[in-house]
């Protein structure tokens, strides 16, 4: 793993299976493509963690990186505690055709797989996001080679060798054609699996962009501010949460498109972690976590790290 990945990457497991992404948090300088939002729109503001806590959670609304959050720490923690997409159980996904490919993949084959796989992702979150009245728009996989960074509204410096860059600005997905799952002879069906889990964790960035809980994030760690440990604290329930709803939401689409119990097994043992990690997560609590959502039947609740004790994500 680069040095450089490492504010993007808290985990990486087989050649990129198991990546959960800081840059879930959204891009901070546009707003989701959606008129749907709460507040006035004018600069970000937080409001002192010193305030008294609402004695009810808040409700939860949409916003823009424009709108004003008047809430404080206790506020914004309720609100990752409370918002629309800890409860509900996730919809089984559509019949999704995916490709079983037998050997490595060029990067026009990656590209159309990756696509299809984003449409069987979408099937779930995006009927997830219409029953809970949040925005969703699938974004486009344009697959590429490193260090040749297409022209996107993203700042170029923002790419990475390591990992796609989700760049909600322009609504795609640039996925570096060496990043991912790695065709194995030993196990030639699991390519594909592996390779929409590796999706499903990327596309965790979308949802929380679009549904805005991302920005709450962001508030929240402002809020937050110079307390390391608190701010490691949250960073471990908001990366775990991710990890645990998209192993979730994988497991909603149809048997023989999803990981196999086999498969997550032998993708558990085979991890590779990074002793440098920051915010550090335990190995049994990633594990655990990601299990979890496997395990949960699309119950987004069991998901629900921000109501976990501490002990469960350290």
């Amino acid at each position: 793993m680069a040095c450089g990945c490492l504010a993007l990457l808290l985990v990486a497991a087989g050649g990129g299976t198991l990546a959960f992404v800081l840059g879930t948090r959204p891009d901070r300088d546009a707003s989701p493509s959606t008129s749907t939002s709460a507040g006035s729109s004018s600069s970000t503001s937080t409001s002192s963690s010193e305030s008294k806590p609402p004695e009810t959670a808040p409700a939860f609304k949409v916003i823009t990186p424009l709108d004003e959050v008047s809430l404080n720490e206790d506020g914004l923690r309720q609100v990752m505690e409370t918002n629309p997409l800890t409860e509900g159980t996730l919809p089984a996904g559509d019949a999704c055709e995916l490709p079983t490919p037998t050997k490595k993949l060029s990067g026009d084959q990656l590209e159309e797989f990756l696509n299809t796989g984003s449409g069987c992702l979408a099937s779930v979150w995006g009927e997830a996001s219409s029953q809970r009245s949040l925005p969703w728009d699938t974004l486009d996989v344009v697959v590429y080679d490193w260090p040749h960074v297409p022209t996107s509204e993203c700042r170029k410096d923002s790419f990475e060798k390591d990992y796609p860059r989700v760049c909600n600005l322009d609504g795609k997905i640039y996925w570096p054609s060496d990043y991912g799952a790695s065709f194995d002879a030993k196990h030639p069906g699991d390519l594909a699996p592996l390779l929409l889990w590796d999706l499903a964790f990327v596309q965790q960035n979308t949802l929380m962009w679009q549904s805005s809980v991302g920005l709450y994030y962001q508030h929240l760690e402002d809020a937050i501010g110079d307390d390391a440990e608190k701010k490691d604290d949250a960073s471990r329930r908001y990366l775990l949460q991710n990890a645990c709803m998209a192993s979730a939401a994988v497991m909603q689409l149809p048997e023989g498109s999803r990981p196999s119990t086999d498969l997550q097994q032998r993708r558990a043992e085979r991890q590779n972690r990074d002793p440098d990690q920051k915010p550090s997560i335990q190995e049994s609590t990633v594990d655990a976590w990601t299990a979890t959502g496997a395990e949960s039947d699309g119950d987004l609740s069991a998901c629900n790290t921000w109501k976990a004790e501490s002990s469960q994500v350290e």
